[in-house]
């Protein structure tokens, strides 16, 4: 949402993972870099913190349990109040097996796990601050 950031507000990843490892990998490194991380263990609770938290970025695994990623991510995009938000998919699978999934919801990004997380954090910088500096955080 355009303007709903108080002025020296955290930027806030959602990180919508079901292993607890990887949870804590990315929620250290994001801490570190200075992010607030929301955390959920499957898509249907992804979805409800997108929409009442509305963050600058949301990281989606798309083997999840009750609502799968690309169901997520489609619920996601369909919202009005939440469809700009950024994603990029972490994920085990394959970039190019699911390239076309990903255009067609309007992915930002595919990082492909095990993950470089100096990568993944230079993507989340660049997505987020991106954002901000076009006066959307």
């Amino acid at each position: 949402m355009a303007g709903s950031r108080r002025a020296g507000a955290a930027r806030t990843v959602l990180v919508t993972e079901d292993n607890p490892l990887h949870m804590k990998i990315f929620k250290l490194n994001l801490t570190f870099s200075g992010f607030t991380v929301l955390e959920a263990e499957n898509g249907e609770k992804g979805v409800e913190l997108a929409r009442r938290e509305h963050p600058d970025l949301i990281l989606v695994d798309l083997s999840l349990p009750k609502l799968d990623g690309w169901a997520m991510i489609s619920r996601i995009k369909d919202d009005e109040e939440t469809r700009d938000i950024p994603v990029i998919v972490v994920s085990a699978r394959r970039p190019q097996d699911e390239a076309a999934h990903a255009a067609m919801r309007h992915v930002t990004a595919y990082i492909p796990k095990p993950l470089d997380p100096e990568a993944l954090m230079a993507l989340v910088h660049e997505t987020v601050d991106g954002r901000w500096a076009m006066g959307d955080g």
